[in-house]
């Protein structure tokens, strides 16, 4: 059966989506260079190698930054080389590589936070309420999950 959908509004939608982030995602880009001379890309990779300190698989760190395993390859260089990342044989598996956080990279992340919530605060939480805000955080977790599950399937 045929989708009958509102293309106006969906495409309001997608437009206005695209033009949020790149707002937002501007102003986190701009205060993380300043702050700590970071791309939005590697300090979200740091941020996420924080949330697992015994390292994170290589496979799993590029689902989730929604990049190629040779683009995360080429980040993950990037980051050694400056010392803010190493990568380390898995514990449990010698043939899987791990990428973890160093000491000096936990440190660029400590000061990098500030200047990213500060954006996030004057971007989203100085124009939404927080009943907004969870409304807007439950679409896009829907949103998000059906198109995994749409992938996936492909």
């Amino acid at each position: 059966m045929p989708h009958h959908f509102d293309w106006e509004a969906l495409d309001e939608a997608w437009q206005l989506l695209g033009h949020a982030y790149v707002r937002i995602s501007g102003r986190i880009e701009r205060g993380l260079q300043e702050s700590a001379a970071l791309t939005f890309s590697q300090f979200r990779t740091l941020l996420l190698l924080s949330q697992v300190p015994d390292g994170r698989h290589m496979n799993d760190l590029a689902q989730a930054l929604a990049i190629s395993k040779s683009g995360l390859t080429r980040l993950i260089d990037r980051l050694q080389a400056a010392g803010l990342v190493e990568r380390v044989t898995s514990p449990t598996d010698r043939r899987v590589v791990l990428a973890r956080l160093t000491a000096a990279g936990s440190e660029l992340l400590g000061r990098a936070l500030p200047s990213y919530r500060g954006a996030l605060g004057s971007s989203l939480g100085s124009f939404l309420a927080a009943e907004e805000l969870a409304s807007l955080t439950s679409v896009l977790h829907r949103l998000v999950e059906g198109l995994e599950i749409d992938d996936s399937a492909a």
